[in-house]
């Protein structure tokens, strides 16, 4: 691979794309507030003021209406908080390998991973699902460990390709 986004022309329909992944700190930050803000429990806190406040409106309920009303007063934490978190994350030590630029090829054995002179293979059995998410694509190997690869530089044939391979190969599609 020679660091340009690339589609296989030698065989159509061959199902290979390799394209360079080059996160960015403001990106990451971005992804990972994205993705803790999307979760069921952040979704949970953030509804429980409405929904309180609107039970208590329709059953006259003084309690639940306070409840509402506190919640909703804390509402604007919950995103506070993710995005604070989500820049330390992206701004430490250990975030610095992902934020180098990544050479990826994908064909229907894999991922191959090429970090400069270091070369990876990631079978698609080590992917249990896969997320388009903010210019990236999440493929988690785990409930909430992931690999990220910015993405937004595809064109749209490179991009069906890349997710035709995904869709193929990853059991259990994206998870919006």
């Amino acid at each position: 691979m020679d660091g340009r986004n690339d589609v296989d022309v030698a065989r159509p329909g061959a199902g290979v794309v390799g394209f360079t992944s080059e996160m960015t700190p403001e990106l990451l930050t971005q992804v990972l507030a994205g993705g803790t803000l999307t979760t069921p429990l952040a979704l949970t806190i953030m509804l429980a003021g409405p929904l309180f406040v609107v039970m208590g409106a329709l059953m006259r309920g003084q309690i639940l209406l306070q409840w509402g009303y506190t919640l909703l007063a804390a509402l604007p934490a919950m995103p506070l908080l993710a995005f604070g978190v989500a820049y330390v994350n992206a701004r430490r030590k250990s975030a610095s390998e992902i934020i180098v630029p990544l050479e990826v090829r994908a064909d229907a054995e894999g991922l191959t991973l090429r970090v400069g002179e270091d070369t990876r293979v990631a079978p698609w059995s080590a992917f249990q699902r896969w997320r388009r998410m903010m210019g990236t694509h999440l493929l988690y190997t785990g409930l909430r460990t992931f690999m990220v690869l910015r993405t937004d530089g595809l064109d749209a044939e490179q991009r069906a390709t890349f997710e035709g391979l995904l869709r193929a190969n990853i059991p259990s599609g994206p998870r919006r």
